[in-house]
């Protein structure tokens, strides 16, 4: 989430913007965290009033955390997978590990009620 959009001074003569005065503040819209550099965008579209959400992420992780409450009627954009990233969470490695680890929390909840004694 944009917490505050980047300031510009502006040109007294012709109203042009000018020298950049304060940067935009990101937060991630799951763990409220401020990001500093690269980020995961995402839009939530919903079909009522053709409305969007978007959204910033610090990591896969915080995406599919918040991902997992939401609901829509139409679609969501999600953010692209990135190969030249190296900070740690937005990379394509870290979505192939949530990716995992969805899975492996999947089958530990079906082994768990499968060896279930009734």
């Amino acid at each position: 989430m944009i917490v505050k959009e980047a300031v510009y001074e502006k040109c007294k003569e012709c109203g042009c913007s000018g020298k950049l005065i304060s940067d935009t503040i990101i937060c991630c819209d799951n763990c409220k965290k401020e990001i500093k550099d690269n980020y995961l965008e995402s839009t939530l579209f919903y079909n009522d009033d053709c409305k969007s959400e978007d959204l910033c992420f610090c990591s896969w992780r915080c995406w599919f955390k918040y991902m997992k409450n939401k609901k829509t009627n139409y679609f969501i954009n999600m953010p692209y997978l990135h190969f030249d990233k190296k900070q740690k969470g937005i990379r394509a490695i870290d979505f192939w590990k949530e990716i995992d680890n969805i899975r492996n929390k999947k089958l530990e909840t079906k082994n768990l009620f499968k060896n279930r004694q009734i």
